[in-house]
């Protein structure tokens, strides 16, 4: 039976990507200003651990290899957020509601 000797563990933390994106688009019509703003996040976080088994060549001691195997765990998360804003420049005419609308559309992304 092989001792402990002949077996390496390991421990990894891994952040293949992070990224974060943000954009700002305003337009003006005769009437009013739209803002549009969004925000993007995207994460990964990968946590492992490797058993290896060393072992020596039959032809030549000094040559040692070994095999072995990782198991990762991953977290990924990603967000979007995007608000569309309109401000009106002027006021309305007579007999014109006041029509003033904002709207935020929000994604969640979790596994």
């Amino acid at each position: 039976m092989k001792n402990w000797n002949d077996y390496k563990f390991a421990f990894s933390i891994l952040t293949p990507y992070s990224l974060q994106l943000e954009n700002k688009v305003t337009t003006t019509t005769n009437n009013y200003e739209i803002n549009i703003l969004q925000n993007l996040s995207v994460d990964d976080l990968w946590m492992g651990i490797s058993l290896a088994q060393v072992f020596e060549s039959p032809l030549n001691k000094a040559n040692k290899s070994s095999w072995g195997v990782s198991l990762y765990a991953v977290k990924h998360s990603e967000t979007s957020t995007t608000n569309i804003n309109f401000d009106r420049k002027t006021a309305p005419s007579a007999g014109q509601p006041d029509l003033l609308m904002a709207t935020q559309i929000e994604t969640l992304d979790s596994y």
